[in-house]
C-alpha cells in the first residue's frame, strides 16, 4: 500500500491503491433548487414550490433592483426583500411625498441546457427526512426558465418607526 499525506507533520495514512472514488453525478441547477428549497420550506414554513419562487426571487433580481435603481436614484435609502402582503421586495424611499403604489416585476426566465435526471443518491431520506424527486426536479426547472412575478412595495423613509436602541445598534454597527 502507498502512503498519502505531508511528511511535514501531518499524520500519514495508508491508502488502498485499489480504492475507486464513489461516482459522481455533478447537479444541475434544477436539481440544485430543488434540493436547496427543501431546507427553505422546513426553515420559513412555506410550500416546496413557494421556497423554490421565493429563492429565485431572493438570487436573481438584479434586474428589478436596476431598474428601481435608474427610476428612483439617490431616493432610495433601502431595498430589501418583503413577505407583506406577498413575497417580493421592499423599497425605501426619502424626499419624496407620497409612496409610489406597489407594482409587479418579473425576473427573468433563464434557459437550461438539458433536463437533468434526479441522481439515484437523492431517492433515500437524509438525516433530516430530505428526498427529491424527479417530478419536484421537473417543477424547478419549469420555475426557472419561466419569468417569475414578485411585488414591489414601496415605503417612506419618514413613515417609519424608529428601531428600539439594541435593534439600531445591530443595523449599524459593522
Amino acid at each position: 500500500m502507498g502512503m498519502y499525506g505531508d511528511p511535514n507533520g501531518v499524520e500519514l495514512v495508508d491508502v488502498d491503491p485499489d480504492y475507486q472514488p464513489p461516482e459522481f453525478a455533478p447537479l444541475g441547477a434544477a436539481q440544485i433548487l430543488a434540493i436547496d428549497s427543501k431546507y427553505y420550506a422546513l426553515a420559513y414554513g412555506v410550500s416546496h414550490t413557494e421556497a423554490m419562487r421565493q429563492m429565485l426571487i431572493q438570487h436573481d433580481n438584479s434586474a428589478a433592483t436596476e431598474e428601481i435603481r435608474a427610476e428612483f436614484g439617490d431616493k432610495i435609502t433601502a431595498i430589501g426583500l418583503t413577505t407583506e402582503p406577498e413575497y417580493g421586495m421592499v423599497v425605501i424611499l426619502k424626499d419624496v411625498e407620497t409612496a409610489p403604489p406597489m407594482r409587479r416585476m418579473y425576473r427573468d426566465a433563464k434557459p437550461l441546457a438539458e433536463r437533468k435526471i434526479v441522481a439515484a443518491s437523492f431517492a433515500t431520506p437524509n438525516d433530516r427526512g430530505v428526498t427529491l424527486t424527479q417530478a419536484e426536479v421537473d417543477t424547478a426547472t419549469a420555475l426557472i426558465t419561466s419569468p417569475t412575478a414578485f411585488i414591489v412595495r414601496f415605503e417612506l423613509e419618514k413613515d417609519l418607526l424608529p428601531l428600539p436602541e439594541p435593534e439600531y445598534r445591530l443595523c449599524t454597527n459593522p
